[in-house]
């Protein structure tokens, strides 16, 4: 099954807005913090549709925020440009900027936008495959939403938390948050973010076998989208919607849509290339129930190249998947095997059951292959008969050996693999502990053992100084 749900909800500190207004702004060239400010509005609304269009607004407005000595502006645009260099993939200068714009508004104590920072990290961590520093993230950027008072921003925060629990396979929890969400999102009138947990549901029902009602909550957002006007958001749920007809089988369903989405994104373009990357994996399995291997590879080879642009782990997966079915198709199984074998080595587990049936079947494939090719040089050969016997002797001792090797490989993996889990949690139980010991019960206690001496108590102060004394090396 094709997953349709996409990554994580962005955010900046600059929401929906009129965007003419903000070119009648830039047009009459103030050059004041206004100024500043509707350029990177301008970034904002454009960096889905357009990035380098996006850029130039954010290289003007970075530049005169630094003209205009502007701190709260100059953090700004290291956050934006952490946004943009995520957007183009790179992963490791997007959050060294996002780090640094981060530390400016903590001095400023814009919590707010210290939140929005937390985020754009978090959503890096998850498309890397860094469930901790997500979860971290997330977590952070929900507390410094609730301190700024900001309903919206825990809503975006708890969208990408659903987004953590339904990568780990905690459907229910995913769920919840987002059913959730959505009925806030309907009440606050946002669309965007409705649009996000429409989608986010879709997944985890067609994670749960539950088709129908997967294909309702798709409708809704299709609706959701198609009223709203914005041609992003429309290719995205028209995407979602031809790749959940493309898993239900039905394949000209599938086709209208997916053809539908391709053509918005040429006609308006979109530069959305997550969602670009898994439309064109569902073109590839399109083309793959349509028997056209080739025209599968080809979608494939345009996923991976988004993939390996966006340096995403996820999107790999997905275009290793998509390789290895084409590759299938044409009877190249060694080199399906291949991408399989790929995709799975950047999965958490490789024990699946499922997993494990598709590797077993293009093992079976290519070995049959491979013996098929051995009995027709031997019937070319027949006088090396002799020679025949030792080779497959060979060849066992070999496999045995190698069989042998990769166990204790295994073993191996698997045993330092325990070790490292054993020490993480040992570590996290002390993590723990030293939570228990409240700063605000230590500063307490102290204060009270203070107020006994003043008061002249001095048994009773140092009955009680004794016992914190005692519980301290506890």
């Amino acid at each position: 099954m094709i997953v349709t749900f996409l990554g994580s909800f962005m955010n900046s500190s600059y929401g929906q807005f009129d965007r003419s207004e903000m070119l009648k702004i830039v047009k009459q060239n103030k050059r004041d913090s206004a100024h500043v400010d509707a350029l990177f509005k301008l970034y904002a609304t454009e960096s889905r549709l357009d990035i380098e269009k996006a850029k130039a607004y954010l290289d003007q407005g970075a530049r005169l925020a630094n003209q205009l000595q502007i701190s709260h502006s100059q953090a700004a645009a290291l956050t934006l440009y952490g946004d943009y260099y995520y957007l183009i993939g790179r992963n490791k200068v997007a959050k060294k900027l996002t780090n640094q714009g981060k530390m400016v508004f903590e001095e400023l104590e814009d919590w707010y936008s210290v939140a929005a920072a937390c985020n754009t990290l978090g959503t890096i961590a998850l498309q890397e495959g860094d469930y901790e520093e997500a979860l971290k993230n997330f977590h952070e950027s929900t507390l410094y939403y609730e301190r700024s008072g900001d309903t919206a921003g825990i809503i975006i925060a708890q969208h990408n938390m659903g987004g953590l629990h339904f990568d780990q396979g905690h459907y229910d929890k995913a769920l919840e948050l987002w059913k959730k969400n959505l009925s806030l999102d309907l009440a606050l009138n946002d669309t965007i973010s409705a649009i996000y947990a429409v989608n986010g549901i879709a997944a985890v029902y067609l994670k749960r076998k539950e088709p129908n009602q997967a294909l309702n909550m798709m409708h809704f957002g299709l609706g959701l989208a198609r009223k709203m006007g914005d041609p992003l958001q429309l290719g995205i749920m028209i995407t979602n919607v031809g790749t959940h007809h493309l898993d239900a089988g039905s394949l000209d369903s599938a086709e209208l849509y997916l053809l539908e989405s391709l053509d918005l994104y040429k006609q308006k373009q979109l530069d959305d290339k997550q969602t670009l990357a898994v439309l064109y994996h569902s073109l590839g399995q399109l083309a793959y129930g349509q028997g056209n291997g080739e025209q599968s590879e080809a979608y494939a080879d345009s996923t991976l190249q988004i993939a390996q642009e966006l340096n995403s782990s996820r999107l790999l997966k997905v275009a290793y998947d998509g390789l290895s079915f084409a590759h299938r198709l044409l009877g190249n199984y060694e080199e399906a095997l291949m991408w399989s074998n790929r995709k799975h080595d950047l999965q958490d587990s490789l024990t699946g059951e499922k997993v494990q049936m598709q590797i077993n079947e293009l093992q079976e494939r290519f070995e049959s292959e491979q013996k098929d090719k051995e009995i027709a040089e031997l019937k070319v050969k027949e006088a090396k008969a002799i020679g025949i016997a030792d080779r497959r002797r060979n060849v066992m001792i070999v496999s045995i050996i190698s069989a042998a090797a990769l166990i204790l490989v295994l073993i191996f993996y698997f045993g330092r693999r325990k070790a490292k889990e054993r020490q993480r949690q040992a570590e996290l139980e002390q993590k723990a502990l030293r939570a228990q010991m409240n700063p605000h019960f230590i500063f307490n206690s102290l204060g009270a053992i203070q107020q006994m001496y003043m008061g002249g108590e001095m048994d009773l102060a140092n009955d009680y100084l004794g016992d914190f004394s005692t519980l301290m090396r506890k």
